[in-house]
């Protein structure tokens, strides 16, 4: 599955403390690779007594008619011996399923290898399994005790085989159903309106379900504010939340604002390819600096534009120094955001960690203003020692701020620059210099000032030509004389 390219993954384990914040990228995958999943359920064969007669089963002949999907790669030779102590009791649920359905067309070796081996990552995505298949595997999950994360993402289940399966996992009694789960992926499964109401469901359950990856099933904002209802309640364990490509636009960030405002465990946010513009980003900015635990962020290929994102740089540049924002990774890329973002988002980095602005149009006035305070920002930071030693007003690690395709000439030093900032390197102030970034960052504060689009305040210092805060803004800058007399050219 892709990589969530943008969701920091939770401890998999029970306690509900804050996880260590991601350090690369936010949101890298939760599910594993299709060779480590592989190398997972082949690991500590679990065998059961029944081991010949299910594969057996698994193995006649399709009736005339049954086709799939599926593709079928089971293999005997990595199956054990049956002469295991005991029964498996995923196994066991996943057989009797499979009897009573007579789906054969709709199995799935590879889920009955993970059962038998006690895998603790498994994926099972493009399988083909569709609701008929995904109602067989329901009740063998809720009985594996030992899979940890499930990636079960483009299967065609539909609202009927999500439903099946979040409704076993919502299962009570003496045992909780797949205890050990953690991660689940349901991503691209049009699951529909339908669907998200069955994972609220499961969201408002006891489950100790941690990170839920429910991108692309076109809920849009009748299902998201089904799913806001749920994470706003007490019983809502997730630490991260995907709901990618899910047609979510402005009204609906109404719904999920207010959930979040009595949401205390969501740590990472997803909402990468929707419709949200720049009302949908107020609603946004209203919430973010008031969350205690969200700190990643992902709003990248939406439509905020310049309005859009200077409202929520400065919700959170002006967070009150005593409790700043937990949040510290913010993706804003492909957003239609041109340079008059920029010093919006340079005032902001103050407690951010990472930014991501590629594939907005800032061109070279915009990365020169963010290369400015990014290099503040590290120079606050090293000065206060580093990692774990930043004040409350300050990150406690160094920025990186990505600027892919901003317009920015590749055959620039500027360019070099800008690849240096991706990885936090610091900058001297010569070669700032020499790549004309002071006056690149002049310049663009210039059209900021004119547009109006942020005014100067009392707070703010013209020091060198450039409208800035004082407490963003480099001292690292060359003689005023120099910026001047580059400015006159």
């Amino acid at each position: 599955m892709p990589d969530l390219r943008h969701t920091a993954t939770p401890p998999l384990d029970s306690a509900r403390s804050a996880p260590e914040p991601t350090r690369d990228l936010a949101f890298p995958s939760a599910f594993p690779s299709a060779a480590s999943a592989h190398a997972s359920r082949l690991a500590t064969p679990y065998v059961t007594p029944d081991a010949e007669a299910f594969n057996a089963l698994l193995l006649l002949p399709k009736k005339d008619g049954e086709d799939s999907d599926f593709e079928d790669d089971y293999d005997l030779d990595a199956v054990p011996p049956s002469n295991a102590e005991s029964v498996e009791p995923s196994c066991v649920a996943y057989a009797a399923a499979i009897a009573a359905e007579g789906g054969l067309a709709q199995r799935c070796s590879q889920w009955h290898r993970a059962c038998l081996s006690h895998a603790i990552e498994v994926s099972i995505s493009h399988y083909g399994l569709r609701p008929r298949g995904g109602k067989m595997l329901a009740p063998s999950l809720a009985d594996n005790a030992h899979v940890r994360s499930l990636d079960l993402s483009d299967n065609g289940l539909g609202a009927e085989g999500v439903s099946a399966i979040v409704t076993a996992l919502c299962r009570t009694g003496r045992q909780t159903a797949a205890p050990a789960l953690r991660a689940l992926s349901l991503r691209q499964n049009q699951a529909g309106v339908d669907g998200a109401e069955a994972v609220a469901t499961l969201l408002r359950s006891s489950h100790p379900l941690e990170c839920l990856d429910f991108a692309a099933n076109a809920i849009g904002n009748k299902g998201l504010g089904v799913l806001a209802q749920a994470i706003a309640g007490a019983k809502c364990k997730l630490r991260m939340l995907c709901i990618e490509r899910n047609e979510l636009e402005d009204e609906g960030m109404e719904q999920l604002a207010t959930a979040l405002g009595e949401n205390y465990s969501l740590t990472s946010l997803s909402l990468e390819w929707n419709a949200i513009g720049p009302v949908g980003g107020k609603t946004l900015a209203g919430v973010l600096p008031m969350h205690g635990t969200l700190r990643a962020l992902n709003l990248g290929w939406n439509g905020l534009g310049d309005q859009g994102i200077a409202v929520l740089a400065d919700a959170l540049a002006k967070a009150p120094a005593s409790s700043p924002p937990t949040l510290v990774d913010l993706r804003l890329h492909h957003n239609r955001a041109t340079v008059l973002a920029a010093l919006p988002l340079s005032r902001a980095l103050r407690t951010l960690e990472m930014l991501d602005v590629s594939g907005n149009p800032i061109g070279a006035g915009g990365a020169a203003t963010l290369l400015l305070a990014q290099q503040e920002q590290n120079s606050r930071v090293k000065t206060s020692g580093g990692k774990g030693g930043g004040s409350a007003q300050y990150g406690a690690e160094r920025c990186r701020v990505i600027m892919e395709d901003c317009c920015v000439r590749p055959d620039t030093s500027l360019a070099g620059l800008v690849r240096r900032a991706a990885d936090a390197e610091e900058i001297s102030s010569d070669d700032l210099q020499q790549s004309g970034v002071y006056a690149a960052a002049a310049a663009a504060a210039g059209k900021e000032n004119k547009s109006k689009v942020s005014r100067p305040t009392s707070k703010e210092s013209k020091s060198n030509g450039i409208a800035i805060r004082a407490e963003v803004r480099p001292e690292i800058g060359p003689p005023t004389s120099q910026v001047k007399s580059g400015k006159k050219k």
